[in-house]
């Protein structure tokens, strides 16, 4: 679905206001796959997948145990006793998706399936631009654009969480709880509330990109950005046209990518490893963000 709205709130002698806004969803779900269970555009954990009943670009990767109402949930130790995951969850009021913790004050990784952690696909884009010419000489226009929802896999966090390089892992020999300091939402389980080490050894185990699940470094790629600003001015008199022999002249100063306004961790929630142009997008791994750019033009017309 794609609406776009064009609208001239003022005009005048002097004046015009003009404001464009624009607005697209696009929903899908993929219902099957003929000779396959699952296609991953990339491999490793930054793969984005096509599966059927869930839309193309979802991440499908490994996870740590959750409480997972509506499905078999059963984990053996290793002394083999069995441990029924729901049934623990239920009898202590967890909500669906809270993180297990054992006794270690740890939570585990769920070796047995993957699972699908989002997608890269948005709700919904947007944007509005709005432009105002005064004296038919100056003109000045703003964009801002907007994209809500969808999800973005920050494998650049994971993997500098590994290496000890990222701002995070500046916490060196501090105790923490898992759920409040790493990990934040609820938690269920013997060891829930139980502070551990979360220095070096989480981040190079469990809590990195290398050793950990990659589930733990999905984020919301929400944005808004402030996509231009621009200022012209035009020069049409008497100057122009018997001195330089030219209908008019136009200086025009434009700057690109000017803020952005997101929840994500990372550089820039509009990137992807796989490109622009691929199905399936969403994944960070040190890609190049989008640049800032300042730009100074002058435009001649005979």
């Amino acid at each position: 679905w794609e609406l776009a709205l064009n609208v001239h709130p003022l005009q005048g002698p002097g004046v015009r206001w003009d404001v464009d806004v624009t607005w697209a969803h696009n929903a899908n779900r993929v219902l099957s796959l003929r000779g396959v269970t699952v296609l991953a555009f990339n491999d490793g954990e930054f793969s984005s997948v096509v599966l059927p009943g869930y839309p193309v670009g979802s991440f499908y990767m490994s996870d740590f145990v959750r409480c997972r109402y509506g499905e078999t949930n059963v984990r053996v130790d290793d002394s083999g006793t069995p441990t029924d995951i729901n049934a623990y969850c239920k009898a202590h009021g967890a909500p669906n998706g809270a993180l297990f913790v054992d006794d270690s004050g740890y939570p585990i990784p769920d070796s047995d399936t993957s699972y699908v952690q989002g997608h890269s696909t948005p709700d919904w884009t947007g944007s509005v631009r709005t432009a105002i010419t005064l004296f038919r000489k100056l003109h000045i226009a703003a964009m801002v654009d907007v994209r809500h929802g969808g999800q973005i896999w920050n494998g650049t966090r994971g993997a500098l969480y590994s290496f000890g390089t990222h701002k995070d892992t500046e916490r060196r020999n501090v105790p923490g709880v898992i759920g409040t300091d790493v990990l934040r939402g609820p938690v269920v389980g013997p060891g829930a509330g139980r502070s551990v080490d979360l220095g070096q050894p989480w981040f190079h185990g469990l809590g990195g990109g290398f050793d950990g699940p990659g589930a733990q470094f999905v984020e919301q790629g929400g944005y808004t950005k402030l996509r231009e600003i621009s200022v012209a001015y035009t020069w049409s008199g008497g100057f122009v046209r018997q001195k330089m022999g030219l209908s008019s002249v136009e200086l025009r100063l434009a700057g690109r990518n000017i803020y952005t306004w997101s929840s994500y961790s990372g550089l820039d929630p509009e990137m992807s490893i796989a490109g622009p142009a691929a199905p399936g997008g969403g994944s960070d791994w040190f890609n190049s963000p989008q640049t800032r750019s300042f730009v100074i033009s002058v435009g001649l017309s005979r």
